[in-house]
């Protein structure tokens, strides 16, 4: 999706992406002007413009001395994981109001868990579809 693509290149550059290495194998290549973290067990994993992290608990030390934004960019695991440490989520919804019917997907963002208060978010039109920002916040229990 054209739009979509060009809101995460604008968004994107000059930051730090993480991904799963089955999304940085569909995506081929490093991405430009980025710093690309992969998380991979697979230790034998060496690719120019790529640091490698074996989990997600190695992404922020790695992360440190770098004063810039952490986009956590697919797949599924990784952002389940990033869920429980993020503070926003930026998402695109692909919901084609023109469309007879919607589009057959293959890939889709986890459910959001339950002990996440969104506290604020907003929406836009981005040609056919709406891309939507969310300011989260962890719900804390009584006796915490």
């Amino acid at each position: 999706i054209k739009e979509d693509l060009q809101h995460f290149q604008k968004t994107t550059m000059g930051h730090i992406v993480v991904m799963g290495r089955k999304t940085f194998d569909e995506i081929g290549k490093p991405l430009k002007d980025r710093i690309n973290i992969v998380i991979t067990r697979d230790e034998t994993f060496i690719v120019d413009g790529v640091i490698r992290v074996g989990s997600w608990e190695e992404v922020y030390p790695v992360t440190w001395s770098y004063s810039k934004t952490i986009f956590i960019i697919g797949g599924e695991s990784v952002y389940c994981q990033a869920m429980e440490e993020a503070d926003e989520i930026i998402l695109t919804e692909i919901v084609d109001t023109s469309a007879k019917q919607q589009p057959v997907a293959d890939k889709f963002f986890p459910q959001i868990p339950f002990d996440i208060n969104i506290k604020a978010g907003h929406t836009k039109s981005v040609g056919k579809y709406r891309l939507s920002t969310y300011v989260m916040e962890r719900l804390v229990g009584e006796n915490s």
